[in-house]
């Protein structure tokens, strides 16, 4: 499985319990969280996520007075077994794509990463 899906990129102060604020925030809207990655710089940091309401992630977010911004990236299931990332990298590169960044994790037979690409819309249909 590989599909387009919307990410949140919140704009965070790089401090101790941001994260929990955030995250606490997103639970008590109900917002399951799918993948994050926190990308830091010495004062300011950068929480991507992907979750399974946009929508009511982007209401809590706007209430409680985050800044943010949304970007289309590629979800893509995977078998979690030795090998699958390197054939999907090969995939990609064999047909000239770069991979931008790249986050996931698995769990049981199954592994979901989140990814940005040089064409996205390309590697969507080439990892479907």
């Amino acid at each position: 499985m590989a599909e387009m899906v919307k990410q949140l990129s919140v704009f965070v102060q790089n401090k101790v319990g941001t994260l929990q604020e955030l995250c606490t925030q997103l639970g008590r809207a109900g917002v399951n969280v799918l993948g994050t990655l926190l990308v830091d710089e010495r004062d300011w940091g950068v929480v991507r996520l992907v979750v399974d309401d946009v929508a009511k992630a982007k209401t809590a977010l706007q209430n409680t007075g985050y800044v943010f911004g949304e970007s289309e990236v590629l979800a893509v299931e995977l078998d979690n077994t030795p090998g699958t990332l390197a054939d999907m990298a090969s995939r990609l590169a064999k047909e000239n794509i770069s991979v931008e960044f790249i986050y996931g994790s698995g769990a049981g037979p199954r592994a979901l990463m989140i990814l940005s690409t040089s064409n996205n819309k390309k590697a969507g249909k080439l990892l479907r």
